[in-house]
């Protein structure tokens, strides 16, 4: 059965980095630190909103929303 999105049990790298060109945000995560904090299971779409923590990630509008991405794909 396929799944819907990758999770943090499914990174293979020690870190993730996400980065937002409009605003300027980056950062760099270390794998095991959020999976303590938020649980292998959660879904790495989920994680870039959570991580950008940003108004735009709610925004109902398709131009206005938060253009966070991550740096590299995390897929395995």
């Amino acid at each position: 059965m396929p799944r819907d999105a990758f999770t943090l049990a499914d990174a293979r790298e020690p870190t993730i980095e996400i980065v937002c060109q409009p605003c300027g945000r980056r950062g760099s995560y270390n794998v095991e630190r959020l999976i303590a904090k938020y649980g292998p299971d959660v879904k790495l779409p989920d994680l870039k909103a959570i991580l950008a923590d940003c108004e735009k990630t709610r925004s109902f509008s398709i131009y206005d929303r938060c253009k966070v991405r991550f740096v590299r794909s995390y897929e395995p």
